[in-house]
């Protein structure tokens, strides 16, 4: 098959190299990856141990299993806890349940979700945390679940009375869910006793960034509310096909001239473009929101017809512009959990008559090791341009080692994939993400210290699609939503014992067999 590469550079990046800073948290922090227990129907208990083991070969120390309404799914998940227990390595599990699937409307509904996380609650490899308790309890979470009521008159209603308070439950699991709320409305459901914490599903990627709705959509960029309006870009230079077989002529000149010119122009742009994007690609601005969101709002702060709380003179301002007045009980995070997530991109081309999702996240600029580093420092502030309040991270969740149908799987290729998803998984092979993800994960676990490499461990990670930004659709699903913000661009990243230049050099009409 042949590959062609419409690029004229390619961009590299720098490490951060090891800190002789250290700044160890009283909490044990937690590296874990989503796991879709639904692409696993013909998993055996090998195909869960060869998993287990890979991942934690890589400094991840569990799995969180998405799972879902298929009736054969509890029963991979019991060869996932029985997988994890024969490993010897100590390797955690909890259940994700994947309110997106699971059925919510009842009180049965509740009570099924209840006999299932109760039956894995007791196993010696489920996760357990607390940051207020010597005796951690079963972690639970879940993907989605706002709009849940179990036939109550409210989702914060159902939850509650159908789950976490439920006598079945009640003061025996650890709820961390991922939400897709308005933060500040968090506190209802911790007041509630459904809340434990807050899994920020979205954080992994700059969502707030799409195409503008106005103008030329590959020349301005929009975001929400909580960023400035839009950015505006410069027109991108339309990649030129070129036949390098072809004789030499009387124009060669002219067209060396052309191109020497046009890589310019191109570099140019790429720097424009990365500018603009710095402050989206592995930002925690929206982690912050999320935490935050644990804070009451006083209500005789609010300024009129507003929702954000004017100053107060005995409060830092520290990040934000607008301070929150603290609880009394407050302290650290409130003793409330906050799982931050980590995802290399995100891409998915289903129809409506399957998943009925075709769109992308912006995910170039090394979003994958900029939100590690990103969230590495707002652990462990190392330097002053650290926030002076930081994130109190407990756990980071990757998204995700096997979710195929949105590309964001680091590991192997195997099980049951969506149907479909094998156009643009086939052949994709993403194992190298793993000593990538490894060197960020013995940092966030050892207050901030990134380890040394040696020799033998250096690595040049490379990634990039492999058609154009430019490349017309030609299937029935249709052009995907997002694709204006890609670029055309090979991303490289290097492993190195020492500090080091490193140049890379990509060629336009290059052919690739």
């Amino acid at each position: 098959m042949f590959l062609f590469l419409f690029l004229l550079f390619t961009l590299s990046y720098a490490l951060p190299v090891p800190s002789t800073t250290e700044l160890i948290s009283s909490n044990p922090k937690y590296v874990v990856a989503h796991h879709m227990v639904g692409n696993t129907f013909p998993y055996t208990i090998q195909d869960w141990s060869d998993d287990i083991t890979l991942a934690s070969k890589h400094n991840i120390d569990g799995f969180a299993l998405n799972i879902g309404s298929d009736p054969w799914q509890p029963d991979r998940v019991a060869d996932a806890y029985q997988a994890a227990l024969q490993s010897g390595l100590d390797f955690k599990l909890f259940l994700s349940l994947d309110m997106s699937s699971l059925p919510c409307a009842s009180p049965t509904d509740a009570q099924a979700l209840r006999s299932l996380v109760l039956k894995f609650a007791g196993h010696p490899n489920q996760l357990r945390y607390s940051k207020t308790s010597p005796d951690p309890l079963p972690l639970v979470s879940t993907f989605s679940g706002e709009a849940c009521t179990f036939g109550q008159d409210s989702p914060l209603n159902g939850w509650s009375s159908q789950f976490t308070q439920h006598d079945e439950l009640k003061g025996k699991i650890t709820f961390v869910p991922s939400f897709f709320m308005d933060p500040n409305s968090f506190n209802g459901f911790v007041d509630g006793g459904v809340m434990d914490g807050d899994f920020n599903w979205n954080g992994a990627w700059p969502v707030e960034l799409t195409t503008a709705s106005q103008g030329s959509s590959d020349t301005s960029l929009s975001c929400d509310e909580y960023y400035s309006p839009f950015i505006y870009l410069p027109r991108r230079v339309p990649w030129r096909v070129s036949n390098d077989n072809a004789p030499p002529n009387s124009n060669v000149a002219s067209k060396q001239t052309t191109d020497a010119n046009q890589q310019t122009q191109t570099k140019t742009i790429a720097s424009t473009i990365s500018s603009a994007l710095s402050k989206f690609i592995g930002s925690t601005d929206g982690d912050l929101l999320h935490v935050k969101g644990w804070v009451r709002l006083v209500p005789h702060l609010l300024p009129r017809g507003g929702s954000r709380p004017l100053p107060l003179e005995s409060e830092s301002t520290s990040w934000f512009s607008f301070p929150f007045k603290k609880r009394q009980d407050e302290g650290q995070g409130n003793g409330k959990i906050y799982m931050a997530s980590v995802s290399p991109w995100f891409f998915t081309h289903f129809g409506a008559d399957t998943f009925n999702k075709n769109f992308l996240y912006t995910a170039d600029q090394h979003l994958y090791a900029k939100r590690w580093e990103a969230l590495v420092n707002s652990s462990f502030p190392t330097n002053s341009n650290s926030p002076s309040k930081p994130l109190n991270i407990d756990i980071i969740q990757i998204i995700s080692w096997n979710d195929y149908g949105e590309s964001h799987y680091i590991g192997p290729i195997k099980g049951a994939q969506p149907t479909g998803s094998e156009a643009w998984t086939g052949g994709m092979g993403h194992a190298a993400w793993l000593p990538l993800t490894s060197y960020y994960t013995s940092a966030f676990k050892n207050g901030g210290q990134y380890p040394d490499i040696s020799k033998d461990e250096e690595k040049l990670v490379m990634w990039s699609r492999t058609h154009s930004a430019q490349a017309q659709v030609g299937d029935p699903v249709g052009e995907v939503t997002g694709k204006e913000l890609v670029e055309d661009t090979v991303w490289t990243i290097t492993l190195l014992a020492e500090p080091a230049n490193v140049t890379f050099e990509v060629y336009a009409y290059y052919t690739f067999v």
